[in-house]
């Protein structure tokens, strides 16, 4: 196969025909073995530079990558009796880093691993893409698989890289030692949330932007269904949010996906009750599964006037 795929998949529907699991095997081989590569790459020249502390982080990110890649030559070969067959793979950075130079000042840990989380998001949306289409049964079991093992792999990332996230501004955590409070409050984050990624998704529909309209209607239907979840779990009565949010722009549709998940990983780690925690980690898990895949289907989003909401 000598077909170039890369990772910036999903900023629109792949145009990518997988015939047989081998095929997609190899697929999957690629993506994790280059960007393994690349986050070596990155890591020695932090290492020139002196930046020890980015040089270990992407060091280890490497690591991950390389063990994933061997994992998935281990499942090809139960699955099909062979290793999967090579392909090329072209892998972008994010905008804003200089590779040639090597600009490591743009670099921090948490931005570092940001790009991680990003690749793995990337990743995820492919896999789930595949799946949805598949019509091959071992296509799509393989395609499942390898989605849920992105979106383990983007959970790992995003515990690291809030451990580094102490220089930013953070969600304040949901106080809720009761568990009929922290489902209230659920039920609210997610109700406001999908009135407003809906609004957002009609607004693309008008603008012909029917991608990005879907993926965001998708979200939608997510949180109303999470919302009822909350209420059907025992949440009191209804809590109103200071700030009703809104999402006028791709990017506040994003930034409202990761603050849903914020607030529950935030709770999760502060919580004292039993109940709460699981209740957390349950809808935690569910807002992750809607930004890993919005961000893997519209991540590296150019900052156009429109979505900066200029005229």
């Amino acid at each position: 196969m000598d077909r170039t795929y890369r990772a910036t998949i999903l900023r629109a529907e792949p145009n990518i025909k997988v015939e047989s699991v081998n095929a997609l095997m190899a697929i999957a081989v690629a993506m994790e073995e280059e960007a393994g590569r690349r986050y070596c790459q990155i890591g020695e020249r932090m290492r020139l530079q002196g930046e020890r502390s980015l040089f270990e982080l992407f060091t280890f990110l490497a690591g991950i990558e390389d063990k994933h890649a061997a994992q998935i030559r281990e499942r090809s070969q139960s699955i099909g009796g062979r290793l999967p067959e090579g392909v090329a793979v072209g892998w972008d950075l994010p905008e804003g880093f200089q590779e040639e130079e090597g600009r490591s000042y743009l670099l921090t840990p948490y931005s570092a691993l940001a790009i991680a989380v990003r690749n793995e998001d990337r990743a995820f949306a492919f896999y789930a893409y595949l799946a949805a289409h598949a019509q091959d049964r071992g296509i799509r079991e393989a395609a499942e698989e390898l989605a849920k093992d992105e979106l383990d792999h983007a959970a790992l990332l995003r515990r690291e890289r809030r451990k580094a996230w102490r220089t930013h501004p953070r969600a304040e955590a949901v106080e809720a030692r009761d568990l009929g409070v922290f489902l209230a409050y659920v039920s609210a984050i997610e109700s406001a949330a999908a009135r407003a990624h809906r609004d957002l998704s009609k607004q693309l529909a008008q603008q012909g932007r029917q991608f990005e309209a879907t993926i965001f209607e998708e979200a939608a239907r997510s949180e109303e269904h999470c919302a009822r979840e909350a209420v059907d779990r025992g949440a009191l009565r209804p809590i109103a949010i200071f700030d009703t949010p809104s999402a006028e722009t791709i990017r506040d549709g994003l930034r409202l996906l990761e603050y849903a998940f914020d607030q529950y990983a935030e709770t999760a780690e502060r919580t004292q009750d039993e109940r709460v925690l699981a209740a957390a980690q349950d809808f935690q898990r569910q807002a992750l599964q809607r930004l890993s895949y919005a961000q893997g289907a519209l991540g590296g989003v150019s900052e156009t006037k429109a979505d900066r909401g200029e005229r």
